[in-house]
């Protein structure tokens, strides 16, 4: 963020824990936090499995505006709609920090996630051996 002039507005980082069941700390930040009113977009960063390429997945589909300029502004872009509208069906079963953003504050965003070697995430494999980045 900081290799050219100073951006014309902030940027907030929001690490957070426990977004496994009900995504308890972004309900948290959206809903109480002073910041949250003043954010004009979220990206969220997700894992499905220990690394590769970042997937975008969910946008909004009343948000190309954030596709358009992640097309524009990164060098190899990668996504797809049939992910964003497989989420929106209820076919997937998980959720993110994206829908808590987006449905409770009317934070417009990107989700993205990366998925290599799905088969370790979240089991004993799930080690710094079997991170691909």
């Amino acid at each position: 963020l900081m290799i050219r002039q100073p951006m014309p507005i902030d940027v907030i980082f929001n690490f957070n824990g426990g977004e496994e069941v009900l995504m308890p700390a972004a309900h948290g930040f959206v809903t109480s936090h002073p910041w949250a009113k003043s954010i004009c977009a979220q990206i969220n960063l997700e894992a499905a499995g220990s690394g590769g390429r970042e997937l975008l997945f969910q946008a909004g589909p009343s948000n190309r505006w954030i596709a358009e300029a992640y097309k524009s502004y990164v060098k190899r872009p990668y996504g797809s709609s049939i992910t964003q509208a497989l989420f929106h069906t209820g076919l997937i079963p998980g959720e993110t920090d994206f829908r808590i953003y987006r449905d409770f504050g009317d934070i417009p965003g990107a989700d993205f996630a990366v998925l290599t070697n799905g088969w370790v995430y979240h089991t004993w494999r799930d080690d710094m051996d079997h991170l691909d980045f």
